[in-house]
């Protein structure tokens, strides 16, 4: 039990690391967020990668961001764990 909770700790660790790296600098680019997405999403969701000149307008954006929602909303990825 206490290898399970040092070896979760430690994923979390890294976890976190690979999201503070991601969006560093770029926390008030949303724009920028979602088109580096797939540098921290795991395999399972199957984000399709989002390049920067197909979020020029505002509804390409917001497209996105509810895709992006949608992927990694709790009880979706839930749905994935299960199946």
């Amino acid at each position: 039990l206490i290898t399970t909770n040092k070896t979760n700790n430690k994923k979390i660790t890294t976890n976190n690391k690979k999201i503070n790296g991601w969006k560093w600098k770029k926390e008030d680019n949303i724009r920028a967020l979602l088109s580096t997405l797939e540098n921290v999403l795991w395999r399972e969701i199957e984000w399709k990668p989002v390049q920067l000149k197909d979020l020029v307008s505002t509804s390409q954006v917001k497209s996105t961001y509810i895709k992006a929602i949608n992927k990694i909303h709790p009880d979706k990825f839930l749905l994935l764990l299960i199946i």
